[in-house]
């Protein structure tokens, strides 16, 4: 089997490395959360360095402050200690790590034709979110009462019954709608994000990869 003909699981096996570390990353900045209920006096002393650090903070850089590193240390627990991602996160540079790392546990990956098969999977996303749908039914049920004069109308049956029966069966749409769509939008939502992340971690990585390579012919001329 040819390195394209396995594209897919290549694909499937980064996505999880990378993703893997995003959810590590999420469950360690939770911890964070908690800190004054589990932590006050802990919480307190981080508070008052607040100030400070916000003055000093560059959102353009990926460095990892003195400050979060002192931070995160508070909710790592022992086990975590041992593990891959928490090496990563404590690093000065944590996407440059990750992409050390992704390097290293796959060296035969063609990470180019692996960025372009990331831009095409947006395709496979559910686009109809849950607020588009519900605008499209009361839209619809809007369009239903402007529609029909009430001289029409008037012949079936009173216009405010037809009214509640409109408003009655708008609920009932809605309700279906969530009912059907929800899931799907709430899979679209997590795939969204992974995706968002290991796009950025994909296109470093070649970056990365391309500054490497241009640097090796520069010193072997």
């Amino acid at each position: 089997m040819t390195q394209d003909e396995n594209l897919e699981q290549q694909y499937d096996d980064i996505i999880k490395y990378i993703d893997d570390y995003r959810v590590y990353v999420r469950q360690i900045h939770t911890r964070i959360l908690y800190l004054p209920i589990k932590h006050p006096k802990t919480y307190l002393r981080l508070l008052k360095e607040t100030p400070s650090e916000w003055r000093q903070l560059d959102l353009l850089s990926g460095k990892n402050s003195a400050f979060n590193k002192r931070t995160l240390t508070e909710v790592i627990s022992d086990d975590d200690k041992a593990s891959a991602s928490q090496m990563i996160l404590m690093t000065d540079y944590p996407l440059h790590a990750l992409s050390v790392s992704l390097d290293c546990k796959f060296p035969d990956v063609d990470f180019e034709k692996l960025k372009q098969l990331h831009e095409l999977k947006k395709s496979s996303f559910y686009r109809l979110s849950v607020k588009q749908s519900v605008g499209i039914v009361l839209a619809t049920a809007t369009i239903l009462l402007k529609t029909f004069p009430q001289s029409v109308v008037a012949r079936i049956m009173d216009y405010k019954q037809f009214e509640l029966v409109t408003f009655g069966l708008a609920c009932l749409a809605i309700f279906y709608t969530l009912l059907i769509v929800l899931p799907f939008w709430l899979k679209s939502a997590q795939a969204g994000v992974t995706h968002k992340y290991a796009k950025l971690v994909l296109e470093y990585t070649c970056i990365r990869k391309q500054s490497a390579t241009k640097n090796k012919f520069s010193i072997s001329d």
